[in-house]
This record gives C-alpha cells, structure tokens and sequence, in this order.
C-alpha cells in the first residue's frame, strides 16, 4: 500500500513535468511569466489534457475544437484520464482549431475555473493518490491569448512533450520494479 501511495504522488508531481513544457517551448515571455511561477512556487497545479474518450492519444485525431469567436476561443469537448485534472489551475490543453489530421492541431492553456469546464473524479482499481479526472468542455471560452505559439501548429509541440514523457515513465517505471 505505501508504495502505491509514492506512486500517485509521484505521478501527481509528475503532471506539472508534462503540463508546462509545451508552454516553456511555445510560450510567449509573457504565457511563461504568467503560467509557470505559480506553478513552481507551488501556488497552482498544472495538468495536461491531450487523451480523449474513445480516442486514447491518438492526436491527429482528437475532436475537442476551439472556435475563434472574436478575442475568445470557445472550446467544445472532452478529455479523459486526467492527471491532476481535478484540482489543476492551468490546464494545458490540445484542441482542434483547424481541418482534419495533424495540421489541425492547437494548444490552449485553460484556466481551472473557466465557466464551462466540468470535472469527473474517475474511479480506479489503483494509484488512489493520483488525482484522475474526466474534463468536460462547454462553450468554455478562453482567451486567444492563451494560444501556445502558432493556430494549426500544435502537433510537434505535443509529439516532442510524449517523447520526453516516455521517457520518463520509463525511468519511473525501472524505478519502481526495482
């Protein structure tokens, strides 16, 4: 049991290793400024929502989209599988803005408590102590200034956040079983 509990907390630190990359690589100056210090100073909790139901992370194909409405995206969707996804303040999150495939791909850092945005705990067999969640996206709207570099351009971004990822479960997971 103890070290199921390493595990979840682990993997709860884990979500702010994956969540703030794409922002550090695709920020602008002032997303950095904004997002990461109160992350790191411990102040806010950070998630990253790219798996879909359905879906898995199968991201040329994922079907969250946001739709530029003025100065304001407005995000229709859902994420499953969360980590930290209940109690995460910043949200980095992948969603359409553009055509089929890859080169439709976008990311947007959504705000926890953006109106329209709801959160299911799932329940799980294991890792308790990480915080798992369903996020559901209606009619959110987030400003276009939360766009993470380029419309349309998100895919690499995301690519180059699971390569690294990879390779750190796989450090954690050589950790574990030893």
């Amino acid at each position: 049991i103890l070290e199921g509990k390493n595990v979840g907390v682990t993997v709860g630190i884990g979500s702010h290793g994956i969540a703030l990359p794409p922002i550090l690589r695709a920020g602008t100056e002032e997303q950095k400024q904004r997002f990461i210090p109160p992350v790191l100073s411990g102040d806010k909790i950070s998630a990253l929502a790219i798996t879909e139901p359905g879906g898995g992370s199968d991201v040329a194909s994922l079907a969250t989209r946001a739709v530029l409405d003025g100065d304001h995206y407005v995000v229709n969707g859902s994420k499953m599988f969360i980590t930290s996804g209940m109690r995460a303040d910043v949200i980095t999150v992948a969603v359409r803005t553009g055509g089929p495939g890859l080169g439709g791909v976008s990311l947007l850092v959504i705000d926890g408590d953006t109106p329209g945005l709801t959160r299911t705990p799932l329940k799980k067999m294991g890792w308790w102590c990480s915080d798992t969640a369903a996020l559901y996206f209606d009619e959110c709207r987030v400003p276009a200034a939360n766009l993470l570099g380029e419309e349309n351009h998100g895919f690499l971004g995301i690519m180059q956040n699971f390569n690294r990822e990879c390779l750190m479960l796989a450090a954690m997971a050589v950790a574990f079983a030893q």
